[in-house]
């Protein structure tokens, strides 16, 4: 009887607990933790340095300096509209906290869940008042908050972290709350805050178009092309942000199950594939593809050796497919692969092609004299 009684109270607990979970709990997040297999490369490149946005990172001491900045961008927030305060924005904030909870990783502490209303308030406000500040609209009569530019960048950096995130939804409604009517919208302002080169470094190209309604009207860096045996690669920058961003896009893409292309994912194989040494990376800066400003090639291989371990490429859904495709005809192409061991034995350098050239045409005249004997012969 105490077997069966034990084994019903088993039976009683896990049917609980299935009750609680559903597909939609996973289906529904979009603020994700980064596994394991793509953090060992690099950890660094998922771990904010100076500010904790959300609830992943909000316990860590060392990122505790940010919060008096918090407090003076919700203070420079409450200000924008006289009928909102802290009391009024945290009722609004509550009628999304369920829908935001959802966003994330079941597993949060339950201290933080209590509060969590609250950190969706100054977060979400530093998040809205930071990038009006780097657009030119904080209020006329007030200093810039965060006005150094070491600091600007680390804390652009760690906002671009996929750990490090608020769902849209909430940083929407902060902003509609106290927008003024000349001000851009917020994707606007996104862009212009994290994809210009003058706030972060990064080129705009890496935008991918996504952030602006105008921006696929350029060229961006996913325009590879395969055209006559060359390979066209848009020229790009190698910069101190460079492999956070990418990583951390390449995790968002990883994780993301309602994304049909991973162009980030797919252009990380492409590059590790062209770029094995130094080597490579210095025939790509000489032809121009590459503008190396952190040193050394041997760093940047090393960034694009490692920037897809743990990383698993789609094949059905390869961006870059018909162009990969067209380098494998152009491969197994007989007459190319022949032309392709004859540049690489016999002019591989100035000197040696001219070596070349040289005996082709010795042998070439050595052939004509003997033709032309044979037939002064037959005379």
């Amino acid at each position: 009887m105490n077997v069966d009684h034990t084994n019903k109270s088993a039976n009683q607990i896990f049917e609980e607990k299935v009750k609680e979970m559903s597909n939609s709990s996973i289906k529904s997040t979009t603020i994700f933790k980064v596994n394991v297999g793509l953090r060992e490369s690099n950890p660094d490149a998922y771990t904010p340095k100076m500010i904790s946005i959300g609830p992943y990172h909000n316990k860590k001491p060392q990122l505790g300096s940010m919060e008096k900045y918090k407090l003076l961008y919700l203070q420079r927030f409450l200000k924008r509209k006289t009928e909102i305060d802290v009391k009024s924005c945290i009722s609004e904030i509550e009628k999304l906290k369920d829908e935001a909870l959802k966003c994330y990783d079941d597993n949060l502490d339950s201290d933080i869940v209590v509060k969590f209303s609250q950190m969706l308030l100054l977060d979400g406000c530093f998040i809205v008042e930071f990038i009006r500040e780097r657009c030119g609209r904080k209020p006329r009569e007030e200093d810039e908050i965060i006005n150094r530019e070491w600091m600007m960048v680390q804390v652009c950096r760690d906002m671009l972290l996929l750990e490090n995130q608020l769902p849209y939804f909430v940083l929407t409604m902060l902003h509609e709350m106290t927008k003024d009517p000349t001000e851009p919208n917020l994707i606007k302002m996104v862009n212009y805050t994290f994809f210009d080169r003058s706030q972060i470094r990064i080129p705009k190209y890496w935008s991918l178009g996504a952030l602006g309604e105008d921006s696929m009207d350029r060229t961006t860096l996913f325009d590879i092309k395969f055209k006559d045996g060359l390979f066209e690669i848009p020229c790009f920058a190698v910069e101190d942000t460079l492999e956070t961003f990418l990583r951390n896009m390449i995790a968002y893409e990883q994780h993301s199950s309602s994304l049909h292309l991973r162009y980030y994912t797919d252009y990380g194989w492409i590059m590790s594939q062209l770029i094995v040494s130094h080597k490579d990376v210095n025939l790509l800066r000489q032809n121009g593809i590459i503008l190396n400003e952190i040193g050394h090639d041997k760093q940047v291989a090393t960034i694009f050796n490692k920037l897809t371990q743990g990383v698993i490429i789609s094949t059905n859904d390869f961006y870059c497919s018909e162009e990969c495709s067209k380098i494998i005809q152009h491969y197994e192409n007989p007459w190319y692969q022949m032309m392709a061991k004859l540049r690489h034995n016999y002019f591989q350098s100035p000197w040696a092609g001219a070596s070349t050239v040289a005996a082709i045409v010795l042998l070439l005249l050595t052939v004509m004299q003997t033709v032309l004997s044979f037939i002064s012969a037959l005379k």
